[in-house]
Parts: structure tokens; C-alpha cells; sequence
């Protein structure tokens, strides 16, 4: 329900702070009320808490709508028509934005200030230090490199000399192998052929041992006479 209309000459009293969890003082009808606050606010929220109004109560001319902020909420109040409304969640989410927007354009690191330490000072000896090392090291490492190649060719004629006389070894060997089974052969069909020259004489073999026996048997009957 909502009451009168508060006169413009009434006293600050009339005004005085509406706490925040009386919620059976607001009217019946939230909506209505939050559209006539809306109508009511010409200004953003700089320009309402920048405004002299409020810091004391005070009401509109021509009319009996009032707003004044409340130190002990810390929230800003409307008062229409007697009727208080809080507009927590529009001034908490405008005061959070200007609070983020105002931190991050003060505090963003876009100056090289904000970040002092990021861009330390380099010593000059230590860069000449580090360089020299760094050649020590280049030069130790193709002394090695070269080195290890050395030894590599080295090793790779080697094996090719231990590799060359290996060939040349088996293939003495072969052709020596060769060369003694052909004599084998020959040997083999020289003897054949001596086999075959000595026919005649295993012929005359048999007789000589036949004419020794006739021999023998004249002997036996001569001396048993």
C-alpha cells in the first residue's frame, strides 16, 4: 500500500535511513515501483554519488521523490511517495565495474613501470665471459668431431686392408685346393695306366712261380732216389 506523498517542507526527520531487511515496508507492486525509480534517475552512478545531494536527504522540486545514501548499508535509497527501494543489484554491479574498469587502467602493466624487475640489466663481462666459453666449447667440440673422423678412417682402412687380404687368402686357398685335386686326378690316371702297363708282367709273374714249382717237384724225386 502505498502512502501520501511526502510535503517538501517536511523536516529532514521524515527522511531518515530505512533499514535494509524491512522488506514489509516496500509496496505491494516491486515492478511499478522499480520503473518509477528508473524514471526518477537522470544521471549514472558518478554522476548520483558525485552530486551534492547525496550526501543529505533531499527531495525534487515539484514533487515529493527523495533519494539519500545510507552510511550504515552503504547503499542508495529512493523514496517515492513514502515508499523506500533499494537498487542493490544495478549500483553493487556498476560500482564493481567502474572499481575493475578504474584498477585494471591504473594498475595494467602497459608502461614499462609496472613491471620493473621483466627487463633486468646484463653485464657486459657476463655476456664476454659466456661468449668466450661458448667458442672454448665450439672449438672443443670440432677438435673432437675431427678427431673421432680420424679415427674413423682410420679404423675404415683397416677394415678394408683385413677385408682385401681375407679375398685374397680364400682365393689362393681355392686355387690352391684346385690345383691339388687336378694333381689327384692325374695321379689317379697315371696309376691306371701303370695297372695296365703291368698286365704282361703279373702274366709273367704266374709263370716264373709255376716253372719254381715244377722245380721243386724234379728236386723231391731226384733225392728220394
Amino acid at each position: 500500500m502505498s502512502e501520501e506523498a511526502p510535503n517538501p517542507s517536511t523536516s529532514d526527520a521524515h527522511l531518515r535511513p530505512v533499514p535494509t531487511r524491512a522488506s514489509s515496508s516496500s509496496s505491494d507492486d516491486p515492478g511499478k515501483d522499480g520503473v518509477g525509480m528508473s524514471s526518477q534517475m537522470s544521471g549514472s552512478y558518478h554522476e548520483i554519488f558525485d552530486s551534492p545531494q547525496v550526501s543529505s536527504p533531499s527531495h525534487h522540486q515539484g514533487g515529493g521523490d527523495c533519494y539519500y545514501n545510507s552510511p550504515e548499508r552503504g547503499l542508495l535509497h529512493f523514496c517515492t511517495d513514502g515508499n523506500t527501494a533499494k537498487t542493490t543489484e544495478y549500483l553493487t554491479s556498476k560500482l564493481v565495474e567502474d572499481s575493475l574498469k578504474y584498477k585494471w587502467d591504473h594498475i595494467s602493466p602497459s608502461t614499462p613501470e609496472a613491471h620493473p624487475a621483466s627487463s633486468p640489466h646484463l653485464d657486459a663481462d657476463v655476456l664476454s665471459e659466456l661468449e668466450r666459453h661458448s667458442r672454448h666449447l665450439a672449438a672443443s667440440v670440432d677438435n673432437l668431431i675431427e678427431g673421432l673422423s680420424d679415427v674413423l678412417h682410420h679404423a675404415s682402412g683397416l677394415t678394408v686392408s683385413s677385408i682385401e687380404i681375407y679375398r685374397d687368402a680364400v682365393c689362393k686357398t681355392c686355387d690352391e685346393v684346385d690345383g691339388n685335386i687336378k694333381s689327384m686326378y692325374q695321379l689317379m690316371a697315371k696309376v691306371e695306366e701303370l695297372n695296365k702297363a703291368m698286365g704282361p708282367a703279373y702274366h709273367l709273374a704266374e709263370q716264373i712261380k709255376d716253372i719254381k714249382r715244377l722245380l721243386d717237384m724234379f728236386e723231391n724225386a731226384y733225392s728220394v732216389r
